[in-house]
């Protein structure tokens, strides 16, 4: 029976035929994994996608994965209600963590099932770094959906221009079936989250919790409530702004919020925030409420550029430069894409 399905069914056609298939970590999945699965199915006409739970994605650290029967269990709560969604732990039951070979074990298992990969815009710029990438390419074609922030990057991408006479421009329906390698890009609606962007807010909130517990300092109660009245908070240091400014972000709807360490690697500060707002307007509202809470803090706003049109807002806070966008002049600029962390590693 193999995973689960017995030789006459594989015949039968009771084995879906058109499968699109997401790999990754799910360090957590998200409203984003849901959204890509469901565009799938609608433009691709597929019977079926199959989530593939990593139990580690060898190009990220591992002590920044959760146990796989945590994330497992999570993409099962949160595909609960969509039949056509299907979770698979094939990858941890066979011990396997190169997609080529996830890719072999299912093709010669489900020899009459079609399937397709489907990843974001933002794997494809780094496809090229897989192990066995250009195996993989050969052996599934790649439907890759636009992600904000990534699309003009992974039309330009190494794995793209190498692909450059194989990419398919025709109808999505009619992309099932074809022999790799092959692969068309999809301009569906983008939902602005990630599992970098959930682990980052995890992180933050941690930090904010930490920070309102009671501690002593000098005598005075800080951060809990003291017999008479409640101290305000006060920036004592980086971290402490780091949060606030990600708080107020969080809590004024930003999105896409990029923290990127910069300790020990630039003089520029500490930390660079990238953040985008729905529209001009949104981001000029974003940058008052940071730079009053900042003030409100003890901290101040040593430079402001760009306040006026809102289509770029640059706050520099000492040891926290924040850089508030549009969403389309973001995407022009691709700032994200100068400070990722491999070329940090480099400084």
């Amino acid at each position: 029976m193999p995973f689960g399905f017995t030789r006459a069914e594989l015949h039968s056609g009771l084995v879906p035929r058109r499968v699109g298939l997401m790999g990754g970590s799910f360090n957590p999945p998200h409203a984003g994994h849901l959204q890509i699965s469901r565009q799938a199915i609608k433009r691709l006409g597929l019977d079926q996608v199959w989530w593939l739970v990593s139990p580690q994605n060898p190009m990220k650290p591992s002590d920044e994965t959760r146990p796989f029967d945590e994330r497992f269990e999570e993409c099962l709560a949160l595909t609960a209600d969509d039949r056509q969604i299907v979770v698979s732990d094939l990858e941890e039951l066979l011990d396997l963590q190169m997609s080529a070979d996830t890719m072999q074990a299912l093709t010669a298992a489900f020899p009459a099932t079609d399937f397709v990969w489907i990843m974001g815009s933002d794997i494809l710029t780094e496809l090229h770094e897989w192990e066995l990438a250009d195996d993989f390419v050969e052996q599934v074609p790649l439907a890759v959906f636009a992600r904000p922030g990534s699309v003009v990057p992974a039309l330009n991408s190494v794995m793209a221009r190498k692909l450059a006479d194989f990419r398919y421009t025709g109808p999505e329906s009619q992309f099932m079936g074809f022999a790799a390698p092959a692969w068309t890009f999809i301009n569906a609606p983008m939902v602005d989250i990630s599992s970098t962007r959930l682990r980052a807010e995890r992180f933050a909130a941690e930090q904010r919790a930490l920070a309102d517990q009671p501690r002593q300092r000098g005598g005075v109660v800080v951060g809990g409530q003291a017999p008479q009245q409640q101290e305000q908070a006060r920036i004592d240091s980086a971290e402490d702004l780091r949060d606030l400014v990600m708080a107020v972000l969080e809590d004024n709807k930003a999105e896409e919020i990029n923290l990127v360490d910069l300790s020990g690697k630039s003089s520029i500060a500490d930390y660079m925030i990238i953040a985008s707002g729905r529209a001009a307007t949104h981001v000029k509202a974003i940058s008052d409420h940071v730079q009053r809470a900042v003030k409100k803090a003890g901290g101040k706003t040593q430079n402001v550029a760009g306040q006026g049109n809102g289509d770029w807002v640059l706050l520099d806070l000492g040891d926290v430069v924040l850089h508030l966008f549009r969403p389309e002049v973001r995407e022009f600029y691709q700032l994200d894409q100068l400070w990722r962390p491999e070329l940090l590693d480099q400084m």
